[in-house]
């Protein structure tokens, strides 16, 4: 009876298991060849050191590729594909251009150096017959017209100051190519924060009109807004109730510039209050943008969605702490968290842009799940000392 059952059971799609282990294998040797492209170059390896590096004999490396042309084949199809995907998906997408070219940047990055077998894709294709050659260029053209797109697109908006989008886009597309010639695993930063920061540099110089250095004082890092963004994206907000403030600037531009969003900015931060209750009462979502010296002049409204049980989400860039230079400053600074405890609120505080990311996402989680009132306090070392 069990031999039976266990037959059955064995015998279940035999071909797809036989597939999915092939599948395996073959993305084995495929990172095994690409360790030793990276070694010995293109033309320096042979089916001989790709076998020795994936652990086999020659003879059984032929029962996976008829050669080292298919394998630099397979592995520049796939790579092209994954980059074909992330531009496609950045085509589809609502939002800032600036932010979409972004994403197409980070995958980018993360094609060429998370696995090894990418890091050759686009810089050897010469290496390749000319029957194969071709279809892999009709995919990389292909590639680069979406990302083109892209940048054409944000001209049309305003958001890019490209004179020549063709032009540009090569030269991005070059610097993140060259990643793979200097790129180290052991070296001092991981791919993540390369991707991060490449596809930010890039982006920005094409701005029509660069935001200033963050927090004037040039200590604010650079990257958080635009992460703070992408959680509330995530997250679904839809409304974006704000008082203008320097801290939020970028995050406030982001916001602004997204279709799927409806930014208002308010003469005073309790109006904010009243509009997300009714946001919620709408079945939609939504965040307030304000700072620790107009937590004072919404603190007897907070009453609403504390009695209520109203999800709310603050986001409070503080100021009276470090290094702030108007006195004026310093009393609301030092009472923000305390009146908003009172008020019956949770509050997290964030001094670092890791963890505030981290801390946004965990508040909105609170708050839009589990209707809670949630304040993030966004401390002033992120903002950088501000100068008059």
């Amino acid at each position: 009876m069990v031999q039976t059952l266990n037959r059955r059971s064995n015998t279940a799609a035999p071909s797809e298991r036989i597939e999915r282990k092939s599948e395996a294998r073959r993305l084995e040797i495929l990172r095994a060849a690409g360790r030793v492209f990276r070694r010995l170059g293109i033309s320096g390896t042979g089916i001989r050191e790709i076998a020795d590096e994936a652990g086999l004999l020659p003879g059984n490396l032929y029962y996976y590729f008829s050669g080292k042309d298919e394998i630099l084949l397979y592995c520049q199809e796939r790579t092209l594909e994954r980059l074909l995907a992330a531009a496609r998906e950045a085509s589809r997408a609502a939002g800032p251009v600036g932010e979409r070219l972004r994403s197409v940047i980070r995958a980018h990055v993360h094609c060429m150096l998370d696995e090894l077998e990418g890091a050759t894709a686009h810089l050897e294709i010469e290496a390749l017959p000319d029957e194969l050659r071709a279809p892999l260029v009709k995919k990389r053209d292909a590639y680069e017209r979406a990302v083109r797109s892209l940048v054409t697109d944000g001209v049309k908006r305003g958001e890019f100051a490209a004179d020549d989008p063709s032009l540009v886009t090569r030269a991005m597309l070059g610097a993140v190519n060259w990643t793979a010639r200097w790129y180290r695993p052991d070296g001092p930063q991981s791919v993540s924060e390369i991707a991060a920061a490449l596809s930010e540099y890039l982006v920005r110089g094409l701005a029509k009109s660069p935001l200033p250095p963050f927090g004037k004082g040039g200590t604010q890092s650079p990257g958080w807004p635009d992460a703070i963004y992408r959680v509330l994206r995530e997250n679904s907000v839809r409304q974006v109730a704000y008082v203008p403030d320097a801290g939020h600037a970028r995050l406030i531009d982001l916001c602004r510039a997204d279709r799927a969003m409806r930014a208002v900015p308010l003469t005073t931060e309790e109006e904010g209050i009243a509009q997300l209750a009714g946001a919620w009462l709408g079945g939609e979502r939504g965040v307030l943008l304000l700072q620790s010296s107009g937590v004072g002049n919404c603190i007897n409204m907070l009453s609403l969605p504390v009695i209520g049980r109203f999800p709310l989400l603050m986001l409070v860039t503080m100021r009276g702490e470090w290094a702030e230079f108007n006195p004026w400053q310093v009393p609301m600074g030092r009472a923000t968290q305390p009146a908003l405890e009172a008020i019956g609120l949770r509050v997290m505080r964030a001094e670092h842009p890791a963890d505030l990311v981290e801390t946004v996402g965990a508040a909105a989680a609170m708050a839009y799940e589990a209707d809670q009132q949630v304040a993030v306090l966004i401390g002033q070392r992120l903002l950088g000392k501000k100068k008059w």
